[in-house]
């Protein structure tokens, strides 16, 4: 017997359009197949605390939205609009001709987060524990950014390093600093 999801679907194009109609700049965190239940649920908690307008989730090798990960969202998944997507690139190219820059947070960028303008229409993309991000979605991306990173340790949980990308979006949003990339230099 199959159980109904415990929240309602959301449309992203919907989002987006009330996004820009309140005068506000989009923020959508989009997730390539996490699995982990618990790991979903605390991105979604980190998720809502720190303004994401909306969690773009694959139909397919995703974590499903069931008691556990409400839990572990600590009851955030009821407030925070998930948007289901059969096919992530699609999302990624209706996010782009929407004006949304779309950063990968990969541990084999070269750029920091901290160096990402973030006060733009942005949507992040963070891959599965496993495999990380798809390389076809990769090469979509606007930029690819990195946690910075001590020890030998190369990389974060997806849900702790969600919260350290989320919480520097906000930062960005609050002090409204723009760090920018430079531009690559032109050879002669």
């Amino acid at each position: 017997m199959a159980l109904p999801s415990p929240i309602h679907f959301a449309n992203l194009a919907h989002i987006i359009q009330a996004t820009y109609e309140q005068g506000k700049t989009p923020h959508i965190l989009l997730l390539d197949e996490i699995q982990d239940t618990h790991n979903l649920g605390a991105i979604a908690r980190t998720a809502l605390a720190t303004g994401v307008d909306a969690i773009v989730v694959t139909t397919h090798n995703s974590a499903p939205i069931s008691g556990q990960t409400m839990k572990a969202s600590a009851g955030a998944l009821v407030h925070m609009p998930i948007c289901r997507t059969t096919d992530l690139s699609k999302t990624i190219a209706y996010l782009q001709e929407s004006g949304l820059q779309i950063i990968a947070c990969t541990e084999k960028a070269t750029a920091t987060i901290y160096e990402v303008d973030l006060t733009v229409p942005t949507a992040i993309l963070l891959g599965s524990e496993q495999s990380g991000i798809h390389a076809k979605l990769m090469k979509m991306t606007t930029i690819q950014a990195k946690i910075p990173m001590q020890g030998p340790i190369g990389s974060l949980n997806v849900s702790v390093a969600a919260a350290v990308v989320l919480y520097e979006h906000q930062r960005q949003q609050i002090e409204g600093k723009k760090i920018l990339i430079p531009p690559p230099k032109k050879l002669k």
